[in-house]
């Protein structure tokens, strides 16, 4: 609901900036991207800063990553490691794509580009759903 009064408030369309803020936290974007699968781990691995926003550490996982910002390991060893562990979950066939299309992901270099706001029909579960009902009730700003 604070994401949803943030984002009424501002200009523009309420669902794009709604999604915005949804989608661009950091926590949803190490999960889009399929560096961590299990949400427990992500939440400990980003309170922990071994992740990088714009090469500055970050150690809370609602953080807002604006577009344009690149998210990558802090470590070159835990980089290795979720590389290692990535491949070995391609290798097994169990892992969650495709990377939504806003998102630039690079495999070798283990790093994510926030590209541009996501769109509705983009949107997978969970977050889809709610955003419909959120879309009925608000409209251009």
């Amino acid at each position: 609901m604070k994401f949803a009064n943030i984002a009424k408030k501002r200009r523009g369309y309420f669902i794009e900036n709604y999604l915005g803020y949804i989608e661009g936290r950091l926590f949803m974007m190490v999960y889009r991207c399929c560096f961590i699968t299990n949400l427990f781990m992500i939440r400990y691995v980003i309170e922990h800063g071994m992740f990088n926003v714009d090469d500055k550490i970050v150690a809370h996982h609602n953080s807002i990553v604006k577009v344009g910002q690149l998210i990558s390991f802090d470590d070159l060893q835990w980089r290795k490691l979720f590389k290692k562990d990535l491949l070995l979950r391609l290798k097994n066939n169990v892992i969650m794509w495709p990377i939504p299309k806003y998102l630039f992901f690079n495999g070798v270099f283990m790093f994510v580009i926030y590209w541009r706001f996501p769109k509705l029909k983009e949107i997978v579960y969970p977050a889809g759903k709610v955003d419909i009902q959120l879309a009925n009730d608000y409209h251009i700003i």
